[in-house]
């Protein structure tokens, strides 16, 4: 992440304001994509050191398929709420409401 804000700055020197901020929402959602996919490798075996339990007995407890189902919903729930607010905006700016 740190080589994508550098090559974010330096090619933000060439645009105007307006322009770099149409670039804004894509480097939050591929910082997000990346934070969801560390989550996704790792949770378990952070959750399992911080309870002092093996990393069995913790796929004992949260079964594998329990944190990505949880991030699938989580997506698609951003997703869903992201496309209604979309067409509420949409439909408020061409003044039929």
């Amino acid at each position: 992440m740190a080589v994508l804000f550098v090559w974010d700055l330096l090619q933000s020197r060439r645009r105007t304001a307006a322009a770099s901020l149409q670039g804004a929402p894509g480097h939050v959602a591929l910082a997000w994509a990346i934070i969801l996919v560390i989550l996704n490798l790792r949770l378990q075996v952070w959750l399992a050191a911080l309870s002092g339990i093996s990393l069995a007995e913790m796929y004992r407890r949260l079964p594998v398929w329990v944190v990505p189902s949880a991030t699938l919903f989580l997506v698609l729930l951003v997703a869903v709420t992201t496309a209604l607010t979309r067409s509420q905006v949409s439909i408020s700016r061409s003044g039929k409401r």
